[in-house]
């Protein structure tokens, strides 16, 4: 599946991670045997993959006959007896209307539920910021697994609400992690992109560093702005952009390598985020018409 063979303890950063590994086995009506197993897929994380399992002499190893210990890359899904017209697995974009959450979303911390509100304006999500030293730390950050093999996620955002200290914008949360987004201090609001690669988050112990200078963007941009980042996870690059009317785009920063890592086990999530860098909560910004493209998607998906 285009992954390495390394034991864990000896994989590396850039190492796109491991073979089919942890599973469980089930059998169906028709007698059909399945493993439902994970493999480490670079930065996308874990996906759990469905492969056939042969019994042999008694034993079930995993693989067709003549080609056991082997899972094949396609193969005929299983004979359940039951028939199911296609249907998306996840449903990604969200307007945040209708007072609740997509059920996709996934807080990154345990989270503050008197700072989040899609009441306080209804139709938007309104992120009050906590305090936190950087991205990492900010507890209030909402986030969701992005599809493969490449996706195109973009977020409307309404700074207007921010006050001196505030960082919000669009992330890529992992232990090393890149953010585009607007920061305001007692000069005015920039946007920025922030790329910590080499900070020292790729395995856990590993000393932290200083996160790098972000790449400056304008100032004082306007008060409302679209933020985007396109994943390509066959590569693990990924581009992040804004736009000032939501139709044209311009990038800002290096591309960032998104990386397999062995501190959180996790792949990259994309993030909406707001923290505040002065030990103090401040403000917020409004959040609205989250999207994901999928430019690569096929009906098989």
């Amino acid at each position: 599946m285009g992954v390495t063979a390394a034991a864990p303890l000896r994989a590396q950063p850039d190492g796109r991670g491991l073979w089919l590994h942890q599973n469980g086995m089930v059998d169906t009506p028709s007698g059909e045997w399945w493993s439902i197993i994970m493999s480490d897929h670079g930065s996308a994380g874990r996906m759990v993959s469905l492969v056939p399992v042969t019994w042999d002499n008694g034993f079930p190893i995993i693989g067709l006959p003549g080609n056991l210990r082997k899972a094949p890359n396609t193969w005929i899904k299983p004979n359940t007896g039951h028939n199911q017209a296609p249907k998306p697995a996840f449903i990604h974009d969200g307007n945040f209307d209708g007072g609740k959450l997509n059920s996709h979303w996934q807080w990154n911390h345990v989270p503050d539920d008197t700072k989040w509100s899609l009441s306080e304006r209804p139709g938007v999500l309104r992120l009050h910021s906590l305090p936190a030293s950087d991205f990492y730390y900010a507890r209030d950050s909402l986030c969701q697994r992005p599809p493969g093999p490449e996706s195109i996620m973009t977020v409307e955002l309404d700074t207007s609400g921010l006050t001196i200290g505030d960082a919000a914008g669009l992330a890529l949360l992992s232990s090393l992690y890149a953010w585009i987004g607007v920061a305001k201090t007692t000069d005015g609001t920039t946007l920025q992109m922030l790329d910590n690669t080499g900070s020292g988050g790729e395995r856990r112990g590993a000393p932290a560093a200083p996160p790098n200078p972000p790449t400056l963007g304008p100032t004082n941009p306007p008060a409302r702005l679209w933020l985007r980042v396109a994943c390509n996870f066959d590569t693990d690059e990924s581009i992040f952009s804004w736009s000032a009317d939501g139709r044209e785009y311009t990038p800002l920063g290096k591309p960032f390598i998104m990386t397999f890592q062995l501190r959180t086990f996790q792949g990259v999530r994309p993030a909406l985020f707001n923290f505040n860098t002065t030990g103090q909560p401040g403000g917020y910004p409004d959040f609205d018409n989250f999207s994901v493209e999928e430019p690569r998607a096929r009906d098989i998906e």
